[in-house]
This record gives structure tokens, C-alpha cells and sequence, in this order.
């Protein structure tokens, strides 16, 4: 499961009409076309060089939390326990003892995070490319 940090990027899909969320027109796609690129002097370059792109780096767990809060954030809590939630809905097998009292599932994936029976980690990421994979029970 992946969560985003707050200061992670978000990109726009292109509607159906061509434009984009954010009202500009959606690029034009290029299926099996080749693309040339002009130099400065006017002829065009048969092969364009390609950029290197950004890296992103994976922060080394080494019993510290380094980006984020040290506590789970209401964010992280509301979608883990969505999707766990869903999971049992349709079907998975709890993790924990069902109590007698529980009848939904969402009161049931609550009882899972409180005791920390859940295999998930979280990847808060940052707007950099940097990343952290913190497991859920160093969260909780």
C-alpha cells in the first residue's frame, strides 16, 4: 500500500474532452511518430539526447522515522482503515479474534490497527524523490 505524503506531487489526467483538470489543453500523443528535435543552426537532430532523470532515493530505516510525523496522521489512519475495510467486506479473513460485539467491518479494521495487527508499511514520500518505508506498528 502506498500513501502519499502531504508534499507529494499530484498529476492531472485529461478528460474526455482533450483538457485537462486544470483547464489547459492535454498534450498531443505522439503513437509511433518519431520525434526530431532543431538544433540552434536549423537542421534537426535525428536522435535527441536523452535527459537523466531525477533519482529518487530511498531513506534507510534504521529505527528512526525521518520524514513525517512519528505518529500515524488521520490521513494515513482514514486510508488504511478504507481499505482494510474493503478487504473484509468482500470477504478477506480478519487478522484478529472477532469479538461478538463487532458487526461491520470498518469497526472491525479499527480493532486491527489498535492492535497493530496489520502487515502494512507506509511510503511517505516527499516532493524531491525521497522516500521512507515506515512499517504501521512503529506508527500506532
Amino acid at each position: 500500500m502506498e500513501i502519499a505524503y502531504p508534499g507529494a506531487l499530484l498529476e492531472f489526467m485529461p478528460r474526455s474532452d482533450g483538457k485537462s483538470v486544470s483547464g489547459k489543453a492535454a498534450p498531443k500523443k505522439t503513437a509511433g511518430k518519431k520525434i526530431t528535435k532543431k538544433v540552434a543552426s536549423g537542421k534537426t537532430d535525428p536522435k535527441p539526447k536523452k535527459t537523466a532523470g531525477k533519482s529518487k532515493k530511498a531513506i534507510k530505516q534504521v529505527g528512526t522515522i525521518k520524514i513525517g510525523p512519528p505518529k500515524l496522521t488521520r490521513f494515513e489512519k482514514a486510508r488504511i482503515l478504507g481499505a482494510r475495510s474493503l478487504q473484509l467486506a468482500l470477504g478477506a479473513p480478519p487478522f484478529i479474534t472477532i469479538d461478538p460485539n463487532i458487526k461491520d467491518p470498518i469497526s472491525l479494521a479499527l480493532s486491527e490497527i489498535d492492535a497493530n495487527a496489520l502487515p502494512i508499511s507506509i511510503r511517505r514520500k516527499l516532493s524531491n524523490g525521497n522516500y521512507q518505508d515506515i512499517a504501521i506498528d512503529w506508527l500506532v
